[in-house]
């Protein structure tokens, strides 16, 4: 494997104060040591950009970019506009990665002779790890089959292994050539823009690799669906299913297509479902642009692709506004 390849790692950085020093150190302890690690500090109110100024006179190979706050998408792009690798990697700042993730993704890439390396990942948090086995991530995929998972809906739990038919459209634990992205950004103002951004690179990579191993950490805080869901965010999902609905359309088989249509009507009902602020309940549910997405041919498809038979009725409660028996049935979870 070459070692004269430049890699870099854009990490934006908001609000992480806990976390940050814990990302960093694998981050610079990485065995690949031909990186350039961006730090994006998009307007964070705590001491991060302290923090971001102080890792960078410990290690040169580190880059600090302060900016206005404009949410991770805009940070990422910061990112993009200032990066002169090869191979250009997403890592968020409350994540962390095996010391050996870019090398093995790296290495992987140049024997695939493949434009684009992906490896699973675990999913924790302050009590948990879980292990997420994505059954349809292995060596072979075709960027065409990769599109097709990123929008399957099946998963179930099995002690401390979440296993799915679902391949999670993330940034972070993949590693891109940086001719099939950089001309492409983040999408503002849309919530789940990694989807977005992912299905605009798909069209430029033509061979994908991948590394069977668990590299990649994502950490999570578990905030309720309640304080989850805000005007902002209602607003940022109605942009995402637009977009979705111009960006697939033409791009997979119908009951993916019309099938991911109802699941992104279902995702904000529920979070409507749960929502506190009854105005913004009752806004969602009387949405016309948003009903338009609840019609039977995308019902359909959605149930096509779904193999569980709790997941169908819940499919099922939502189609026909059960909104109440919906809550009641799935309470606690």
């Amino acid at each position: 494997m070459s070692k004269d390849l430049l890699v870099s790692v854009i990490i934006p950085v908001y609000k992480v104060e806990p976390y940050l020093d814990r990302c960093l150190n694998t981050i610079v302890n990485q065995t690949y040591k031909n990186l350039e690690i961006i730090l994006v500090d998009d307007g964070s109110p705590d001491n991060c950009p302290q923090m971001c100024d102080d890792w960078a006179k410990k290690d040169k190979r580190i880059k600090v970019v302060h900016k206005k706050n404009g949410g991770l998408s805009d940070a990422r792009n910061a990112g993009m506009n200032v990066c002169s690798g090869e191979y250009i990697s997403f890592i968020d700042s409350d994540d962390w990665v095996e010391i050996t993730y870019i090398e093995k993704l790296l290495k992987k890439i140049q024997e695939k002779n493949s434009d684009y390396a992906i490896c699973r990942f675990k999913k924790t948090d302050e009590k948990n790890e879980l292990f997420v086995y994505e059954r349809n991530l292995k060596d072979g995929i075709t960027p065409q089959e990769l599109l097709k998972c990123y929008l399957l809906f099946n998963e179930q739990y099995s002690g401390d292994i979440v296993e799915t038919d679902n391949i999670m459209a993330c940034a972070w634990r993949t590693l891109y050539k940086r001719d099939c992205i950089i001309n492409h950004r983040y999408t503002l103002n849309i919530v789940n823009e990694d989807i977005v951004f992912n299905v605009d690179a798909l069209k430029n990579i033509n061979k994908i690799a991948v590394v069977d191993e668990y590299l990649h950490c994502y950490f999570t805080n578990f905030d309720s669906l309640s304080r989850s869901f805000s005007e902002k965010y209602y607003l940022d999902f109605k942009n995402l299913m637009n977009f979705m609905r111009d960006k697939l359309k033409g791009r997979v088989d119908d009951k993916f297509y019309f099938g991911y249509m109802f699941y992104l009507y279902k995702a904000i009902v529920i979070k409507a479902i749960y929502c506190q602020d009854k105005t913004l309940r009752k806004k969602v549910f009387k949405d016309k642009e948003i009903a338009k997405f609840n019609n039977y041919k995308n019902y359909k498809n959605l149930n096509k692709v779904t193999k569980n038979i709790k997941r169908k009725f819940s499919n099922f409660l939502i189609k026909i506004k059960f909104f109440k028996l919906y809550k009641l049935l799935n309470r606690g979870k």
